[in-house]
């Protein structure tokens, strides 16, 4: 079942509507467009991002940070000679893992992860999306699209739709 982005929390819409304002800042002014997320922890609205440690780590590892916070006792190896900057995938599931240490003990949970991508429209025409995976504390999950179009000198994030299949 489809969730409205009307029908969406308060607090999902302040995360995507700040999400949005960051993705056109960054693609204004960088040519590479890294994920982003949020987590709302009840109430408390918190930005979740991968650092330059995470590019050089090993696929779906944790940071130094993000592992000692969560496993104190345990022993971390990475392998800082292999570089992963180029797939945005494993960034993306990295902060999926963030996001997940972040809300797993906590009863009203939502989270937004924001990625581009892009989708064929009709006849083999591509256009450049914001995907917002967007997971409520009910458990509840839906991705939102928004266009973007490149302007001179700026990048517009158009509203948000979704997509179903027949």
């Amino acid at each position: 079942m489809a969730i409205a982005y009307s029908a969406l929390p308060n607090s999902v819409h302040t995360m995507l509507k700040t999400s949005i304002a960051l993705c056109e800042t960054l693609l204004r002014h960088n040519e590479t467009f890294y994920p982003i997320a949020a987590v709302d922890l009840n109430g408390d609205i918190q930005a979740v991002m991968c650092d330059a440690f995470d590019d050089v780590s090993g696929h779906g590892a944790l940071s130094a940070t993000d592992a000692a916070a969560t496993e104190p006792n345990e022993t971390n190896h990475f392998d800082n000679t292999t570089t992963n900057v180029t797939s945005s995938i494993g960034m993306i599931e990295r902060l999926a893992q963030r996001v997940n240490h972040r809300t797993e003990y906590v009863n009203n949970a939502n989270s937004v992860i924001m990625y581009m991508a892009f989708i064929e429209a009709k006849h083999r025409v591509f256009t450049d999306v914001i995907v917002a995976d967007v997971t409520l504390y009910a458990g509840a999950t839906q991705q939102y699209y928004f266009p973007v179009t490149y302007l001179p000198g700026k990048a517009v994030i158009g509203p948000a739709f979704t997509m179903h299949t027949s």
